[in-house]
């Protein structure tokens, strides 16, 4: 079976298949590259927190008025 089929990914098995080759990648990945991954991943989530605060703020200003 070939390992580069692209799927559908609007379908709950191309989700799946995606999702599996994905883990896959992480698992066969270099130290170097899962830290660089992991980084990534936690710079993405530092910048989601700021911009949820940045709206919740500016939501309490607006009804503050």
């Amino acid at each position: 079976m070939r390992d580069n089929r692209s799927w559908n990914p609007n379908t709950k098995y191309g989700r799946r298949k995606n999702r599996e080759r994905a883990a896959r990648n992480y698992r066969n990945a270099s130290p170097k590259e899962k830290a660089e991954l992991d980084s990534m991943g936690c710079i993405a989530g530092i910048i989601l927190f700021i911009i949820a605060a940045v709206v919740i703020l500016a939501k309490a200003a607006i009804n503050q008025k």
